[in-house]
């Protein structure tokens, strides 16, 4: 076996191998041997380390050359594991090293999975031009159309892709091609109404392949696709955060609480769509109709109720998102398609969601999110300013109108007066976890203490309600806000100030300007800086908490 001979040399006695270079080959070894053997699942090949041992191990093109069949089986195992940019990093890999023999198909797999199957399917397009009866594109195609929702594309492709695999010499391929293929070819027979194929082509599915959940969500779906000519699929969300609960379908990555894909394969009718979380939203209706073969893809919201109080779920808790799909006949008769009841995590109002899934590995930051803690139109922000207006020039804030700087000195000052005292925590935007805790403005008013997080969010609440132009900065471990320069403050306008937020309690004004611009240099000049203007995320849909 090439593996045994590969993995490898330098490991074994080369005196001047990094420790760590030569144990992630090691691990590497043994995972790329059980690859290779076929036998261990694919949970136990893909693991959050393995995209460490596989950077780790110092690997050349050769490496990669001889051991190209265990790593094309630990990609695809990546893909089954929703590891998909492992499963691209793999790809070009195996292209960089191998570009005859590198399975393209792969890279188009993973932007799929990754969300983009509209560039995916462009690079199958051209790939498929030089290679037209290449087996694994054409596999790779029929999927990339049942993602779009093109069925009878999808069935062509993957009833090429059979054919294809009958000329296959190796008799494993052949199998595992065409159990793949049927898998498709199911699905598209499904939403095409020819659910005698669809069973046929289950069957084979279940018998070559054994992906035992995609049986069962085609069988699933088989059921009220007889009984009601109807292909329904619900998609929900794991968990509903409320404090961008209202943003939902405004900003990116934030899913909603239910995605309905229906596909009608009987005659002209209309359909009743009803959706609501037990206790804390109203019900959402929409009634539409929907013609013969053709398909419907609806999300629905539903509005928390109005008597519903955010502020009474103080920690993560359990809730029933119901839903019902009622067939509406021509003659007003009523048929129950669908009704069922998911159970979803609630998060309170004050979990801020700090990063989305991009994978099972991977995840991108979504700090935009904090602009929805910036509220300055809260009661307790208009009651604190009252009393701050005593320190503001001429006892007034007036925003760009004159300098920006006393006025943001009287806020530091009543801020002091109050005495609430602002502290660093090691873990705030520590990146651990994929949100935190934050409390709102308003209970930081109410308090005696807050984290840097929540008094960077309070000081932009007060900025921007006396008209000027804040920003939330983020540096590792740590935040503070800055503000654009007025006009009247005899500096050119592009320049930006800087507070240090934790200074507030014990020290001087200007000291807290000097010690926030020297954070921000110093991280800047490592590229470790982030600087978010809240006008900017208001432009993008980002709105205040509509909570008092």
């Amino acid at each position: 076996m090439l593996i045994t001979t590969l993995l490898f040399a330098l490991a074994a006695g080369a005196p001047d191998v990094d420790p760590g270079v030569a144990d992630a080959r090691k691990r590497l070894s043994e995972v790329l041997v059980a690859a290779d053997a076929g036998k261990a699942p694919c949970s136990d090949l893909v693991t959050p380390s393995t995209r460490y041992l596989i950077n780790h191990a110092d690997l050349t093109l050769g490496d990669v050359k001889k051991n190209a069949k265990p790593f094309l089986a630990v990609a695809r195992c990546a893909e089954k594991e929703k590891y998909f940019v492992l499963e691209a990093d793999i790809a070009k890999m195996l292209r960089k090293a191998d570009p005859k023999n590198a399975h393209p198909e792969l890279l188009a797999r993973a932007l799929m999975g990754l969300g983009d199957t509209d560039t995916a399917m462009t690079v199958l397009g051209e790939l498929l031009a030089k290679s037209p009866k290449d087996p694994d594109l054409n596999l790779t195609q029929a999927k990339g159309y049942c993602k779009q929702r093109q069925w009878k594309k999808c069935l062509d492709a993957s009833n090429k892709t059979l054919a294809l695999a009958e000329k296959l010499k190796n008799e494993a391929e052949k199998t595992a091609v065409s159990a793949r293929a049927h898998k498709y070819n199911a699905r598209a027979s499904l939403h095409l109404g020819d659910l005698d194929t669809q069973e046929l082509s289950t069957l084979l599915m279940d018998l070559n392949d054994g992906d035992k959940e995609s049986v069962e969500q085609l069988q699933n779906a088989l059921v009220p696709a007889k009984a009601f000519r109807l292909v329904v699929e619900p998609e929900y969300a794991s968990h509903v955060a409320l404090g961008v609960y209202h943003l939902v379908g405004k900003v990116d990555r934030l899913a909603p609480p239910v995605r309905l894909y229906v596909t009608n394969i009987g005659d002209d009718r209309q359909l009743r769509i009803e959706a609501s979380i037990a206790g804390v939203t109203s019900t959402t209706t929409k009634t539409v109709p929907l013609r013969k073969g053709k398909d419907l893809v609806l999300d629905l919201t539903p509005p928390l109720l109005a008597t519903f109080d955010p502020s009474t779920v103080r920690a993560t808790r359990q809730a029933n998102l119901e839903l019902k799909l009622t067939i509406i006949g021509a003659d007003g008769t009523e048929k129950v398609a669908l009704q069922e009841s998911h159970e979803i995590s609630l998060e309170p109002r004050d979990f801020l969601p700090m990063s989305a899934a991009v994978d099972k590995e991977q995840r991108v930051k979504t700090y935009s999110y904090l602009a929805a803690w910036v509220t300055p139109n809260a009661k307790a922000i208009d009651a604190f300013l009252t009393d701050a207006k005593k320190n503001a020039p001429g006892h007034s804030f007036s925003g760009e109108q004159s300098a920006t700087l006393p006025q943001v000195k009287a806020l530091f000052e009543a801020l002091k007066g109050k005495g609430v005292s602002y502290v660093m925590d090691p873990n705030v935007m520590s990146g651990m976890g994929f949100g935190q805790r934050t409390r709102l403005p308003t209970e930081v008013l109410t308090s005696t203490n807050a984290q840097c997080l929540e008094g960077t969010l309070l000081y932009a609440s007060l900025l921007e309600a006396v008209g000027l132009e804040p920003a939330i900065v983020i540096i590792p471990g740590h935040a503070f806000v800055a503000w654009h320069a007025g006009p009247k403050d005899g500096v050119p306008p592009t320049n930006v100030y800087f507070l240090e937020t934790t200074m507030t309690h014990g020290a001087e004004f200007d000291d807290a300007i000097k010690v926030a611009k020297k954070e921000f240099m110093q991280a800047d000049g490592n590229d470790e800086a982030t600087v978010l203007f809240v006008s900017e995320l208001r432009h993008k849909g980002v709105t205040p908490q509509p909570f008092d």
